[in-house]
């Protein structure tokens, strides 16, 4: 038997098992798009695990239009399909879910800010997968970052998988790679603060506590993450909310920041500097995200750690 027809023979064998450990976790996953492929959404059973917004996602009642767009993920859900997170609020309407952008985007001697939506805005290409395999529900969408909404000028490629949840935990990993378009652009971090790139800006808080992790330099495996938890409104508990930056990225372990007056935490790549992108070279950034219940402790994290870092690239 040729190794093609082995793994055509195993198929079967891996849906059913999907269907049984869907059926005990909750329902079959599902993926949903918008009419206008502006959503695309992600269920488990009747339970909304995420949405991702490819196209410009609609702004809440009295934010101005200047912060209307899209390349991000709101709501991001919980185990009883509660809001973990918050989007466009009035604090800091450029605030957006599970977001990836920079507060500097230079082009030569010229800066842009697409954090804060201005300058620089990501535009849809191509949705070029939403579907569910045996193992997860995935999307996969290429975006074009265009210079005065005009002159495209990087290259975003998106990749989300959603994991069956396993009792009332979920795993989410979330992979870009981005490619310059144009000589002489990168991408920094807030000057001074540092502030910049993989983030996420949570849901009202309520009792919220932040845990950052980094284990000293010099130790072989180089342990990081971040740990946030709170009550959310809908939900029956404490919620912790895991991320991970998986040890391949550039300049990993990233400084890890807390705004807890915000609920906004973050493994800031690349901090308070820039990073050259040579026009034709990527450059790949990899993230997971843990969503379970309570705060969780060192032992467990490491766990969570561990099993990502060891993770190939599939």
């Amino acid at each position: 038997m040729t190794m093609e027809a082995a793994a055509r023979s195993l198929l079967p064998a891996a849906i059913a098992l999907a269907a049984s450990l869907a059926a005990a976790w909750g329902g079959e996953m599902k993926v949903a798009v918008s009419d206008d492929k502006a959503r695309v959404d992600v269920h488990e059973g009747d339970k909304l695990v995420l949405r991702y917004w490819f196209g410009t996602a609609p702004l809440p009642e009295g934010i101005p239009a200047r912060y209307a767009c899209g390349g991000y993920i709101h709501p991001l859900c919980g185990p009883d399909g509660e809001s973990l997170t918050d989007a466009h609020p009035k604090d800091h309407a450029h605030h957006r879910g599970v977001m990836w952008s920079w507060p500097v985007l230079r082009w030569k001697d010229k800066v842009t800010d697409p954090w804060a939506v201005s300058g620089t805005w990501t535009r849809p290409q191509e949705l070029r997968t939403a579907a569910v395999t045996p193992a997860f529900a995935q999307v996969a969408a290429t975006s074009v970052w265009k210079w005065g909404d005009k002159e495209p000028v990087l290259r975003e490629e998106t990749t989300i998988r959603a994991f069956p949840a396993q009792g009332r935990s979920r795993v989410v990993d979330i992979d870009l790679t981005f490619e310059a378009l144009v000589d002489e652009l990168a991408l920094g971090g807030r000057p001074g603060a540092g502030y910049g790139g993989f983030g996420l800006r949570f849901a009202p808080r309520k009792d919220q506590k932040i845990t950052l992790f980094t284990d000293p330099a010099g130790k072989e495996a180089r342990r990081s993450w971040i740990e946030y938890s709170d009550t959310f409104a809908g939900g029956t508990g404490r919620v912790g909310v895991a991320i991970f930056e998986h040890p391949s990225n550039p300049l990993y372990p990233s400084a890890l920041q807390q705004y807890p007056n915000l609920s906004y935490v973050m493994p800031a790549f690349p901090g308070p500097r820039e990073f050259p992108l040579p026009k034709g070279k990527t450059l790949a950034l990899r993230h997971r995200l843990w969503i379970h219940p309570d705060h969780a402790d060192e032992k467990a994290l490491g766990e969570q750690w561990n099993a990502y870092a060891t993770r190939g690239k599939d």
